[in-house]
């Protein structure tokens, strides 16, 4: 048998290769436009506007051309590689690429006086921050789209059942992603590392300036929990274009969400305190209050308060005047605690999807025992059929009196054995339109099924026959 001799391992690393592949493919296929589709196209109108083998030289056909504007949107096959891809990577490079010009990023001047780099450097690298985050807002619908749309499909029970480990098709699809995620990832470092963004690329560890970045680190963490956050969302959607449009949507309300419970955490204790003023919350408690919000509801929301506490004057406040210090406390919102609530949501995350993919199966039942056709129907049979039911199911008659037929078992090309085709019926019952078939064909032997129109003779021989249509005579 093919199987046996191939000598097939279905191993981990195997079939997350499979999976991996397989994801590519899809990322190949969807990169927006099908050059095949338009040449066709094209063929098709330029032979439908000659005749007799010469061009007409009359007026543009109206008509053809809005039968070719009606198949335009046919040759788009999908923009989501793209999407995935170009926004991310085109809101790095123009969000850096405006930080060496404030001006682009802001409506004010650059302070004059003694310390001119005050709002020169603090907010624009801020707004760099948040506009870089916002690029990968589309990011988390388009990764859950792809999911949603196999379990529609019904592609991923099938990879269930064929036995791919559950752990194998999550890995292979998780480092495909990041694979395609490494495309903007990488462009917008090398982008910083061209301009020379040192607030960037040279703020190291615990604020040293002679250290590697601490952006590149949180930027892999943002990319890691993006990837996990998408996967347990698709869980929660049956329809792809609405997972792709409702998980952006959602990812934007997680960033809007902590700046309104801060407005309403001030007013109340305003309104708590306010006969109290030193009992009140200062502006550095409530701006760490949100940064650790922002770490701790969504990854977009932990890429900007990590980059923020990164980036900001406390960092390198011997670069600035003292009026940025005072706004963020590194004591009351500590990066590595951020760094902390991203890995441990990322397991969360990862952990859940996974469980939410395998709760449902089932191990398959056991196969049935072994159907044996009865000894009376076996003697009611014709010679020519019984053996060929001997033949088939390698079996020698149980009573000598039984004339035994050919002996020749060699391979066989297509081999029945005990074929049953049930079609349900409406009172509860089933029509069972094929009963106990057993039939062989040899390799290399012309085989025919004779008998009368309408005695189901396509029935049985289109499973051998691959999906094509057959002709019984």
């Amino acid at each position: 048998m093919v199987g046996e001799a191939t000598q097939y391992q279905p191993t981990f690393f195997l079939q997350a290769r499979a999976v991996f592949i397989r994801r590519l493919q899809l990322a190949r296929h969807s990169l927006g436009f099908d050059w095949h589709r338009l040449g066709l196209l094209r063929a098709k109108n330029s032979s439908a506007s000659s005749k007799d083998g010469h061009v007409e030289s009359a007026p543009l056909n109206f008509t053809a051309m809005l039968r070719g504007i009606r198949q335009l949107p046919g040759i788009f096959r999908g923009i989501n590689t793209l999407v995935l891809v170009c926004i991310p990577l085109a809101a790095g490079v123009v969000a850096i690429w405006m930080r060496t010009d404030t001006e682009l990023l802001y409506f004010f001047m650059p302070r004059t006086g003694n310390h001119p780099n005050d709002v020169e450097a603090v907010v624009p690298n801020i707004l760099v921050s948040v506009f870089i985050a916002f690029g990968y807002l589309f990011v988390p619908g388009l990764l859950a789209e792809v999911l949603v749309a196999e379990r529609e499909a019904k592609v991923r029970n099938l990879l269930a059942v064929m036995g791919v480990d559950a752990l194998a098709f999550w890995a292979g699809q998780a480092a495909a992603d990041l694979a395609l995620l490494a495309i903007p990832v990488f462009g917008t470092w090398i982008t910083l590392e061209v301009v020379g963004l040192d607030d960037f690329t040279d703020r190291g560890f615990g604020g040293a300036n002679d250290g590697p970045g601490l952006f590149f680190p949180l930027q892999v963490l943002f990319m890691l929990e993006l990837v996990s956050f998408a996967y347990v969302l698709s869980h929660a959607f049956s329809s792809p274009a609405f997972a792709m449009t409702v998980i952006p949507a959602m990812c934007f309300g997680l960033l809007v969400l902590p700046i309104i419970a801060m407005l309403l955490t001030v007013q109340f204790n305003t309104l708590m305190y306010e006969d109290e003023p030193d009992k009140q919350l200062t502006l550095r408690e409530l701006l760490s209050i949100l940064m650790l919000s922002w770490a701790g509801t969504s990854p977009h929301g932990f890429f900007i308060a990590s980059t923020i506490m990164t980036v900001f004057s406390h960092k390198f406040g011997h670069d600035h005047t003292p009026m940025y210090i005072g706004l963020l406390s590194e004591a009351l919102s500590p990066v590595w605690a951020m760094v902390l609530l991203s890995i441990g949501k990322t397991i969360l995350f990862a952990s859940s999807a996974i469980w939410l993919d395998v709760k449902n199966l089932r191990p398959l039942p056991t196969p049935p025992e072994p159907y044996h056709t009865p000894q009376e129907q076996l003697a009611a049979m014709d010679s020519d059929v019984r053996d060929e039911y001997y033949e088939v199911n390698r079996e020698n008659p149980l009573d000598e009196s039984v004339e035994s037929g050919s002996t020749n078992r060699g391979p066989h090309a297509i081999e029945y054995s005990h074929l049953r085709k049930v079609y349900p019926a409406m009172n509860a019952k089933v029509t069972v339109a094929v009963r106990d078939t057993n039939l062989h064909v040899k390799k290399g032997e012309c085989f025919g099924l004779l008998g009368p129109n309408g005695e189901l003779l396509p029935l049985i021989l289109f499973p051998a026959s691959f999906g094509r249509p057959c002709y019984p005579f």
